[in-house]
């Protein structure tokens, strides 16, 4: 018997979001709608969905060094929600960071003065299988430049 899960998520985008130094990111687009439904195979839990099909815009509008942070809006249960950003030339990516409603470091060392555009941006959400059936669940993941 294959026990299947259907979880929808719709993640929103941003749109030139500056903050009081005026440093600046965009996010390209949604991605598209998560939908898992499918067993890796027989007793070894759900396929993991990916989508890499965004980018996202960085620039700092002071010499001091900055980050970018995110976190999501709400939990996602059951399972897990991850993101890589591709780091902008002289920074370090944190790699694929499961996120929660807490803010995380997701690209560090963004030198100052940098301009970056079309960066890659990779999402990987995974289901536990626990036997349920969730749908339409939406959630928003912020982004944010910092100091």
């Amino acid at each position: 018997m294959t026990k299947m899960l259907n979880v929808v998520f719709v993640f929103f985008s941003l749109c030139a979001v500056k903050n009081l130094y005026g440093d600046a990111i965009s996010i390209s687009a949604s991605p598209a709608t998560f939908t898992v439904n499918s067993a890796i195979s027989a007793g070894q839990g759900l396929q993991p969905v990916t989508n890499t099909t965004t980018t996202y815009n960085v620039s700092t509008s002071t010499a001091q060094s900055k980050r970018i942070t995110g976190r999501l809006s709400a939990a996602i249960t059951p399972g897990s929600f991850k993101v890589q950003l591709t780091a902008p030339s002289g920074a370090t990516s944190a790699g694929a960071i499961t996120l929660s409603t807490t803010n995380q470091s997701l690209v560090t060392g963004i030198p100052g003065f940098a301009n970056a555009t079309a960066l890659p941006i990779n999402y990987t959400f995974t289901a536990n299988i626990n036997g349920t059936q969730v749908s339409n669940a939406t959630v928003s993941f912020t982004i944010t430049v910092t100091i």
